[in-house]
């Protein structure tokens, strides 16, 4: 009976060992498991200064457990702690390997949260990396892979983000930000054409026609047009960025810019005049400067003129302007000179003869840059070029008199803005040079 009492007693113990033992174990899962939910809910409530002590009190018992680590991470990056983010995150990403829960998902996760938080505090080479460690797991991996084009066209490594992007619209054809930074690729490299076919794509079916983005599609959309030559559809795609404000003025000069390229003059300074009020003083320089270098480079020289003169009543500092405006003050002074340049000729030969004073001109050849005019005994030859006279030019003419006028032995030349200062009359034995203040006499005098 004593013996009975005994065996009882021993197993009651154990029982109530286990028991306890039991008891304990579910306390501390318990414990753990509601540590854990007060982290994650104070995550959620963006309480990261707690969920940060709370995860730091309990890592203290758990120092390998990689959830912790990744909760602190997330933590830092709620605080804005960008650097010690980055660490958390890569101590949680060691932590789950070493305990084996670092599959692919997770791993993947961890890669590019840390890949994210490198490129945001401008840690470009780390942030790659990263992206590349998710790609060798998932090639396919669309934010990598974008995100990865976006740091290597940063960086100017435009082939590589040329193939990135190139899988990531074939696998996504709606990948349309992705669509949109392959096209500025091409035109790194020159391919214009590949370049506006993606555009094209994005505009056609992209849903939302007004956004900020659809109209940064379109104006590297009509930026193609314009390298393709197309210049009526680069202004008519530009046109439609007139009534978006981060747009307008650079929109409304790239119109102004098509126009001349267009040589639709008259067109560039009618929409300068339509919206000039709204330009800003650079914009409207801006826009002002490209119709009167187009006007200079056709030899309308009184038109360039006028424009710069507006220039300078709106920014009189504007790159050269201030200096072609002293150089061609000499065509203000003389006003008679716009027959002179003028691109009509009707009335120039009878003023050329009233110049010099001839009874009447056997003969006038007539060139682009210049005039030579035979009186019977003597050559002029009149340089209607609003530049000086340069070694070429010399050559040309000489040329022209020697096929012309075979026989003539000399010849008068006479321009505006002289020689060019590397340039010595007494080179030419043919030439006899007529000073600019001399002919401007003789101007004045007609």
């Amino acid at each position: 009976m004593e013996w009975l009492n005994v065996s009882l007693f021993i197993w009651m113990g154990i029982a109530l060992f286990l028991v306890g033992l039991g008891i304990f174990f579910l306390i501390r899962f318990l414990t753990r498991d509601t540590a854990l939910t007060g982290i994650e809910k104070a995550l959620q409530a963006k309480h990261y200064k707690k969920a940060l002590n709370l995860a730091q009190k309990f890592s203290l018992q758990h120092p390998d457990n990689y959830l912790l680590k990744y909760y602190m991470a997330q933590a830092y990056e709620g605080l804005g702690e960008y650097a010690r983010a980055v660490e958390y995150y890569e101590k949680a990403s060691v932590a789950a390997s070493v305990t084996g829960a670092s599959q692919d998902t997770i791993a993947m996760q961890m890669y590019l949260k840390i890949a994210e938080l490198y490129n945001k505090i401008k840690r470009k080479k780390e942030a790659l990396g990263y992206y590349v460690m998710v790609l060798d797991k998932n090639p396919n991996n669309s934010k990598a892979l974008y995100a990865a084009a976006e740091i290597l066209y940063e960086t100017k490594n435009y082939r590589k983000a040329r193939e990135y992007l190139e899988i990531l619209v074939k696998m996504k054809a709606d990948h349309f930000r992705g669509r949109f930074l392959l096209a500025k690729v091409y035109l790194q490299s020159s391919m214009v054409s590949e370049a506006l076919s993606q555009l094209e794509t994005i505009t056609k079916n992209y849903k939302v026609s007004q956004d900020s983005f659809i109209q940064s599609v379109r104006f590297l959309q009509a930026e193609c047009y314009s390298r393709l030559k197309n210049y009526q559809k680069a202004i008519d795609t530009y046109r439609l960025l007139l009534d978006a404000p981060e747009y307008f003025e650079d929109a409304l000069v790239k119109m102004v810019d098509n126009y001349v390229k267009f040589n639709r003059l008259k067109e560039a300074e009618e929409i300068i005049s339509r919206y000039g009020n709204r330009l800003s003083k650079i914009h409207l320089a801006d826009a002002l400067y490209l119709v009167a270098a187009q006007y200079f480079k056709g030899d309308e020289i009184y038109q360039a003129l006028r424009l710069w003169e507006r220039i300078s009543k709106t920014i009189p500092a504007y790159k050269d302007v201030k200096n072609l405006l002293d150089t061609y003050q000499v065509l203000i002074k003389y006003p008679q000179l716009e027959t002179y340049f003028s691109k009509k000729e009707a009335m120039l030969e009878s003023y050329l003869q009233r110049v010099i004073k001839a009874r009447f001109v056997k003969q006038t050849v007539k060139q682009e840059a210049y005039w030579v005019m035979d009186t019977g005994d003597t050559l002029h030859v009149f340089f209607r070029k609003p530049l000086p006279i340069t070694e070429k030019d010399i050559g040309e003419i000489e040329e022209t008199i020697e096929r012309q006028f075979p026989g003539s032995s000399s010849y008068n030349l006479y321009s505006i803005f002289g020689l060019h200062s590397s340039l010595s009359p007494s080179r030419y034995q043919k030439m006899l040079y007529i000073e600019p203040n001399k002919f401007l006499r003789m101007i004045e005098e007609a």
